[in-house]
């Protein structure tokens, strides 16, 4: 599943190491969270929502960007 989301055709604004340090920190970050909300009263773990919820944007504009080149670039 991992190597398929790493090779999304075109180019866009993510190199592949940068793809996949991407992943890793989402995925990372949104296992961080909910431990976060259970050992520690209060709001601590709306930070790591926020910031898996920032990285999340990246690779889904990422995958716009890489998609919309590719489609370009088959209309010509």
């Amino acid at each position: 599943m991992v190597a398929k989301l790493l090779r999304v055709g075109g180019v866009g604004i993510l190199g592949r190491r940068q793809r996949l340090w991407a992943w890793l920190t989402f995925l990372a970050i949104a296992a961080h969270a909910p431990v976060v909300a259970y050992v520690k009263p209060g709001d601590d773990w709306l930070l790591s929502v926020v910031v898996a919820a920032l990285v999340a944007f990246v690779i889904v504009v990422d995958d716009y960007e890489r998609k919309r080149r590719v489609a370009r670039e088959s209309e010509r």
